[in-house]
């Protein structure tokens, strides 16, 4: 019957419509809108347009894989403006660190000096205690202050002649220390005095 017929070929129409192939390049182009039939000519067809979506969608991958150059000026700037905030920051934090080290230094000289005087004095008023002569007392000093680049003062209490049995003796060293910290030496002076006084009896 002619409704029969038309029916039947708007039906395998239809079926035809949906067949793809099943290589990539066909369903690409089905996928574009294409109909791919069975065909070799068809099939040609299809094919190239599914190699173009292919190229266009490899490009759009490169594309979208390949780094950005436009923000590389202002980043390069961004670093030189931080490289150049470290160096005015540097600069200004460099002042308090050299006062510093310098009051450190200062502290540790001082320390010295006085570990050295004392120990002088020690060794001094021992010479003292024992009957020794004013001349063998300084000698010792001497030698115990050798390592000083100042020169140490020193006094002895009483003389060796007014030294008695069982009265005490003393003996002071001391010795001057320039300040080089410009902080310190407004605190304690240009030149600090390291001394140290030891007191014993005579035997």
């Amino acid at each position: 019957m002619p409704g029969q017929s038309e029916r039947g070929n708007v039906r395998q129409f239809r079926v035809k419509k949906r067949v793809i192939l099943p290589w990539s390049t066909a369903s690409h182009g089905a996928a574009a809108g294409h109909t791919c039939h069975g065909k070799s000519g068809v099939r040609a067809r299809c094919a190239g347009r599914g190699n173009a979506l292919l190229e266009q969608e490899n490009t759009l991958v490169q594309q979208g894989n390949t780094p950005k150059v436009q923000g590389n000026g202002r980043g390069g700037r961004d670093g030189a403006g931080e490289r150049g905030q470290s160096l005015v920051e540097f600069a200004l934090v460099l002042p308090i660190l050299l006062l510093l080290l310098l009051g450190i230094i200062d502290f540790g000289r001082v320390l010295s000096a006085y570990y050295v005087v004392d120990h002088a004095a020690r060794d001094a008023v021992r010479y003292a205690s024992v009957g020794a002569s004013d001349s063998t007392v300084i000698q010792a000093i001497q030698n115990d202050t050798a390592a000083l680049t100042a020169t140490p003062s020193y006094t002895i209490s009483p003389p060796a002649d007014g030294r008695v049995s069982g009265e005490p003796v003393t003996v002071t060293v001391s010795v001057p220390v320039k300040i080089i910290d410009p902080i310190m030496a407004a605190i304690l002076g240009s030149t600090y005095t390291a001394s140290a006084s030891v007191q014993m009896r005579v035997e």
